[in-house]
C-alpha cells in the first residue's frame, strides 16, 4: 500500500498573493475590505466554491468603485504567474516514485482554473484537491477531506505525511493518525523535504 504525501499550496509551496501586481493603494483597499470582520465570510464562502472569482470582482467593483475589467486582468495574470521553487517541484517529482503525492488546498476557483494549468501542477501530483471544487475546507467536519482521501484510495493515514503552514491542519492530521510537518518562518517546505 503506497503511502501518501499531502502538501498545502498557499503559505507552504507558494507565498504569492492575488492582485500583487496592482498598485499598493488598490491592494490595501481590497485586503482591508475582504478581510474585515464584516466581510471575512465572503472569503470563506469563496474558498468553499459558493462565489466565483467573477462574482467577487463584481462585489469589489460595486463596493470599492474599482475598474473591474482592469482588476480582473491583473488577478488572472497574477494567478497564472504564481511561483514555486523549482527545487521543491523537482523533489516532489522524485518523491512521487515512492509516495502518492496529493496537493490539498483551501483555495478559490481561480486556483483550479488558472494556477493549476499555468504551473502544470498535474505533472507533480497524483491528485489535486481544492476546497472550492469539493465545497469543503480541510478542517471542516473534523477533517472529512483527509478521511475521504484515504477511504477513496485504500491507503493508510498512519504512515502518510502532511506538510502545511496551518498549525490547526497539522494538529488535526496528527489526531487522525498521520504524520504532520508544520511549515513556518523558521522551517520552509524546502527544509522539510531534506528529511523525507
Amino acid at each position: 500500500m503506497k503511502r501518501a504525501l499531502l502538501i498545502d499550496f498557499d503559505g507552504t509551496l507558494c507565498h504569492d498573493r492575488f492582485w500583487r501586481s496592482a498598485d499598493e493603494k488598490t491592494r490595501i483597499t481590497i485586503q482591508e475590505f475582504l478581510f474585515s470582520p464584516d466581510n471575512n465570510r465572503i472569503v470563506t464562502e469563496w474558498m468553499r466554491g459558493f462565489y466565483s472569482s467573477e462574482e467577487i470582482h463584481a462585489i469589489l467593483g460595486k463596493e470599492l468603485n474599482l475598474d473591474v475589467a482592469r482588476l480582473w486582468r491583473i488577478f488572472v495574470d497574477d494567478c497564472r504567474t504564481m511561483q514555486i521553487e523549482k527545487d521543491v517541484l523537482n523533489r516532489i517529482l522524485l518523491l512521487r516514485n515512492d509516495l502518492m503525492t496529493i496537493l490539498v488546498t483551501d483555495n478559490m476557483d481561480c486556483f483550479s482554473r488558472f494556477t493549476v494549468p499555468a504551473l502544470n501542477l498535474e505533472r507533480y501530483f497524483d491528485m489535486i484537491l481544492n476546497s472550492a471544487d469539493i465545497h469543503m475546507l480541510k478542517n471542516d467536519d473534523n477533517g472529512a477531506v483527509y478521511k475521504n482521501i484515504f477511504a477513496d484510495n485504500c491507503s493508510d493515514i498512519t504512515h502518510s505525511i502532511l506538510i502545511d503552514d496551518s498549525e490547526k491542519s497539522c494538529e488535526l492530521f496528527k489526531r487522525l493518525g498521520g504524520i504532520a510537518y508544520h511549515v513556518s518562518s523558521e522551517r520552509s517546505v524546502h527544509d522539510l523535504f531534506t528529511s523525507l
